[in-house]
């Protein structure tokens, strides 16, 4: 079975972008509580993004995916420099995790401790086509808030877009001109 080289190639090119950001914002902006994004920070998001691409690697060895059990490692979200280490491990991984390799998908939507997770069949590829639309919708929202007054870091224009919004947009460039 081959791993889908597209989507390995785009998914690198995604944590590239969010990397560029990594390497810009201060320590100070990193870990600061942000009103924008109701008091968390943007170390948050991006710990959050790197650990659903953590579980989903832990759950290639174990044929089981869970999101809810992540580590929530204080480290990430408070260092982007471990941040970028962490990513470069996910770097390393995308080629397994992008093989077309059945899983078990345990989620639970229940707010209670003692609830059981729902359990149902996806696939490594899939779930990493999932980390991808989940990776953008944080980058979006990381994206309000870092290029917000307080914290005023530069971000490419397509930061946090969508694939189908830029070539929407691209198409109607092109119309228009």
């Amino acid at each position: 079975m081959e791993p889908n080289h597209h989507l390995v190639s785009e998914t690198r090119a995604l944590l590239a972008q969010l990397e560029g950001f990594l390497l810009q914002v201060s320590a100070e902006a990193y870990s600061a509580a942000l009103p924008l994004l109701g008091g968390s920070t943007l170390g948050q998001h991006t710990r959050h993004i790197l650990e659903f691409y953590q579980c989903l690697s832990n759950g290639l060895s174990q044929g089981v995916v869970s999101y809810d059990r992540r580590k929530r490692d204080m480290r990430i979200e408070t260092s982007a420099a471990y941040a970028c280490q962490v990513m470069a491990e996910i770097q390393q991984q995308l080629p397994q995790l992008a093989q077309p390799m059945p899983l078990r998908l345990e989620v639970c939507y229940s707010p209670e401790p003692d609830t059981a997770p729902i359990v149902m069949d996806t696939y490594a590829q899939r779930e990493l086509a999932y980390n991808f639309e989940h990776t953008i919708h944080h980058m979006a929202i990381i994206r309000m808030a870092a290029t917000s007054e307080q914290v005023g870091i530069q971000l490419s224009a397509d930061f946090g877009m969508a694939p189908s919004t830029l070539q929407y947009l691209r198409l109607q460039a092109r119309a228009a001109s």
